[in-house]
């Protein structure tokens, strides 16, 4: 996380939130979905483990692009184009 500056809320889903940021070094504009895992028992739902590996397959020009996952803390995040 500490490679992006939070610029601001996109939204809220049944998991976490949707944040807009700028990556620090290359100034390209992403979304990172953070998912509360203390919300979810300190597991990823097999809901979220498929919606990576589907976003990580698929290329579309109107599908978001899935740039990364990772942990963060408490926390795991999806970083979108």
């Amino acid at each position: 996380m500490e490679d992006y500056t939070i610029t601001g809320r996109i939204g809220e889903g049944a998991h976490g939130l949707v944040l807009r940021g700028i990556h620090c070094e290359t100034g390209k504009h992403v979304a990172l979905k953070r998912i509360m895992m203390k919300k979810i028992e300190d597991e990823i739902p097999v809901s979220i483990i498929r919606e990576i590996k589907s976003l990580q397959e698929l290329n579309h020009p109107y599908i978001i692009k899935l740039l990364d996952a990772f942990p963060s803390g408490y926390d795991f995040i999806m970083l979108k184009k």
